[in-house]
């Protein structure tokens, strides 16, 4: 699902072998703590929401 993706801080983010960046978490508006996960195709620019299964907490400054 295409998602809209927000600015946000203390996120975790990867890059993967195939053009693409994960990013989970993080925080956003100062005290809103995030549980998401998107994926970044850096050649299209798009975003994509991942909503399938059982979320993890919400966090942020943490590692992947």
């Amino acid at each position: 699902e295409q998602g809209d993706f927000r600015a946000r801080n203390g996120h975790s983010a990867v890059m993967l072998h195939d053009n693409h960046m994960l990013v989970f978490g993080g925080i956003s508006e100062v005290t809103r703590e995030l549980d998401d996960l998107y994926s970044l195709d850096i050649h299209k620019r798009k975003w994509c929401l991942f909503q399938r299964g059982t979320r993890p907490q919400e966090r942020n400054i943490k590692r992947m």
